[in-house]
């Protein structure tokens, strides 16, 4: 594979910790922190129809959304 230029992400994960466990790992894979973002769910939990993935994407020009697990973010939830 070619290198590419470095891009934005979103990591979004229902399962591990954001700062005990994502966080570290990233650092230990000499990630680029300032280009992972992280929609807040702290007042609603995100579903893969929410309206904030677009918006984040439209901001932040993300080109990689990770959703961990996929299926956390299909289940409909209530608002």
């Amino acid at each position: 594979m070619k290198p590419i230029q470095p891009f934005q992400v979103i990591y979004q994960t229902a399962e591990d910790g954001l700062g005990d466990t994502v966080k570290p790992r990233l650092i230990e894979a000499a990630a680029d922190l300032d280009r992972v973002l992280v929609i807040d769910e702290a007042k609603r939990e995100l579903t893969l129809s929410d309206e904030r993935i677009e918006k984040a994407i439209i901001q932040n020009g993300a080109r990689l959304i990770i959703l961990d697990p996929i299926q956390a973010y299909m289940a409909t939830k209530p608002t």
